[in-house]
């Protein structure tokens, strides 16, 4: 049940939350934040068929982020990585986030190869894979760390741009 009001609700495409806001998160007490709330509100898309047309539209690259239920590792790469504000803007400034479960959504990540998760992919509008980003670059054996992950999108970023 929903007790505070007003209370914003992330539906996806198959009319499931994804997610529930809650307007403490970006109200002080008098004033309603306009910028507290355009930086919660980064959304992933769960449908890779949409993330790619509105890749095409925004002419900008796919992040698509290979995940499944029960995935220790997915938890992890979300609690340490996927769900700090300053990595989410980056990201969703400069890519199209999608999310797919392997399990929903086998022919996606049967065509992309995912074998294990978390699977990280940069994706051309047209489909191609730009390059896979390895966790192992962001681990340090115990975390995932968002400041080298931040440095390596910005590496990589930059020379998507570049091309």
């Amino acid at each position: 049940g929903i007790r505070d009001t007003p209370t914003l609700l992330l539906i996806d495409d198959n009319g499931d939350v994804m997610r529930v806001i809650n307007n403490t998160l970006f109200y002080n007490g008098e004033n309603f934040e306009k910028d507290k709330f355009l930086s919660i509100m980064v959304p992933w898309l769960t449908d890779f068929k949409k993330a790619i047309e509105i890749s095409k539209s925004e002419e900008k690259p796919v992040f698509a982020y290979f995940h499944q239920e029960g995935c220790v590792w997915c938890e992890r790469l979300d609690k340490d990585v996927l769900s700090d504000q300053n990595v989410l803007n980056a990201l969703s400034e400069n890519y199209v986030l999608v999310k797919v479960d392997i399990n929903k959504d086998r022919n996606t990540a049967m065509r992309y190869g995912i074998r294990g998760t978390p699977t990280l992919l940069l994706i051309e509008p047209n489909g191609s894979v730009i390059t896979m980003v390895d966790q192992a670059w962001f681990y340090n054996g115990e975390n995932f760390e968002k400041e080298k992950f931040l440095s390596i999108m910005d590496h990589i970023t930059g020379y998507i741009k570049q091309s």
